[in-house]
């Protein structure tokens, strides 16, 4: 969805070896109309509305699905992964309820 923020960079190892490091970073839920999770939460908003999806707009949950679907894509070419992320709090996408 293009939410939440993340780099990274493949480094090619001896033989068929690759190393993905990945940096990444998670909006905290604030109150501002003008902060980085409010403008995430109007994209999602609108996205939702425009493809008839009736779904909690929560970039923080979002940008979980996301990254996670992408590091399993690069899992299954069989890349290694360093991951580093600041995610300002825990979370966990499959617990209803959170910010």
């Amino acid at each position: 969805m293009g939410l939440g923020q993340w780099t990274y960079i493949t480094l090619q190892g001896k033989g068929t070896k690759k190393v993905t490091t990945v940096t990444a970073y998670n909006a905290s839920y604030t109150t501002g109309e003008t902060t980085n999770f409010r403008q995430q939460q109007r994209v999602l908003t609108n996205l939702h509305i425009h493809h008839k999806q009736v779904i909690d707009a929560n970039p923080r949950r979002q940008f979980i699905l996301d990254l996670q679907s992408w590091l399993q894509h690069h899992l299954k070419q069989n890349h290694e992964k360093i991951l580093a992320m600041d995610a300002n709090m825990t979370y966990d996408p499959d617990i209803t309820g959170q910010a």
